[in-house]
């Protein structure tokens, strides 16, 4: 037994080295993970080119069957005799293993390759695609491994299909490289115009990208900048109106800026609803204190003494300089209220 594991895990770790390796030579760092059912090599910084990612990818398998090749050779020296069984496990541990791994199946190594080859020649339609394949790969060697009661191998496939056919459910919003590139360059050009002090020049092309943006993943982010311009421009109105079309597809940060929007504009309920939403995504201590401030601008007692309490729990802000704003002039008379004040 402890034989196998050994094999195994050189077998897994020479593969993975191999992605590594090919990594750390176009300078990038690479980090090892090895599991029960395999490993992965993560890799940090830019995106590589094309070919560097194929060279990437294929390494695995390179090293792999070397490995197997290797094990081949020395088995035929009868000196070796006595490491002959852990170099035969070695070679079968490492047959299969860079066998299966070449199958054209996502996240194989195989699967990488072919969406890396689509996504070239056909852009994000090639990157679905492969995801699509994969799927249906992945579910009819699941239904082979069933049919012969290898449950373990097919619940195995069956997870890769499920996992290929949601990303290829939510890959419909990719964005064509070439689209996202020009996209990134108008933002930034945005922001380099506010910081030269060119607002209005800066809002007009950010209003242009909205209007012209046929692209849900450019489209909210761009209207999120947009209202932060309107916000920073004493413009609220404007930024409520922008986002409140599409309060349901935004970020962390556009909450808190609809929030704000409508907290100026006097929307308590809007706002309210905001910070709520905001709180579910992270629990920081701006959007609680705010929550707070907006339930009494509503009158709301039982927010108001929910969100004091949170603050009061969780965070070290002084409660008694808190509610000492104007805001909170109604709850005074409330026990609990003064309860929570004062103890």
């Amino acid at each position: 037994m402890i034989q196998w594991v050994g094999a195994i895990f050189i077998s897994l770790m020479v593969h993975e080295l191999g992605h590594a390796l090919s990594l750390r030579l176009f300078q990038r760092r690479a980090h090892i993970e090895l599991s029960f059912i395999g490993g992965s090599t993560a890799s940090y910084g830019t995106p590589l080119p094309f070919l560097k990612q194929a060279l990437v990818v294929g390494a695995g398998p390179l090293f792999g069957f070397t490995l197997v090749f290797l094990m081949s050779f020395l088995l035929s020296f009868e000196t070796l005799a006595p490491f002959f069984p852990l170099m035969q496990m070695i070679f079968v541990t490492s047959l299969f293993w860079n066998v299966l791994n070449s199958m054209p199946l996502i996240p194989l190594d195989g699967g990488k390759l072919l969406g890396l080859l689509l996504e070239r020649f056909f852009d994000t339609k090639g990157l679905r695609l492969s995801y699509m394949l994969s799927a249906l790969f992945a579910f009819v060697l699941a239904s082979i491994f069933f049919v012969f009661h290898q449950l373990f191998a097919g619940s195995l496939f069956l997870l890769f299909t499920f996992e290929n056919f949601q990303n290829f459910r939510n890959s419909k919003y990719l964005v064509s490289s070439k689209v996202e590139k020009r996209y990134v360059n108008e933002l930034d050009e945005a922001d380099l115009l506010w910081s030269k002090g060119k607002e209005e020049e800066a809002m007009h092309k950010l209003e242009r990208v909205v209007a012209s943006s046929q692209e849900k993943k450019l489209f909210y982010p761009a209207s999120e900048k947009l209202a932060h311009f309107y916000v920073r421009s004493e413009q609220p109105h404007k930024a409520f109106m922008q986002l409140s079309s599409i309060k349901a597809h935004l970020s962390y940060e556009g909450l808190k800026l609809l929030q704000l929007a409508a907290f100026k504009e006097a929307f308590y309920d809007e706002a309210l609803w905001a910070g709520k939403r905001a709180f579910k995504h992270i629990q920081e201590v701006d959007v609680v204190v705010f929550n707070a401030l907006i339930a009494a601008a509503l009158k709301n007692m039982e927010e108001v003494l929910h969100w004091l309490q949170y603050t009061k729990e969780h965070f070290t802000v002084d409660i008694k300089q808190l509610v000492s704003q104007k805001a909170f002039d109604f709850c005074r008379e409330d026990s609990r209220f003064v309860f929570l004040r004062d103890v």
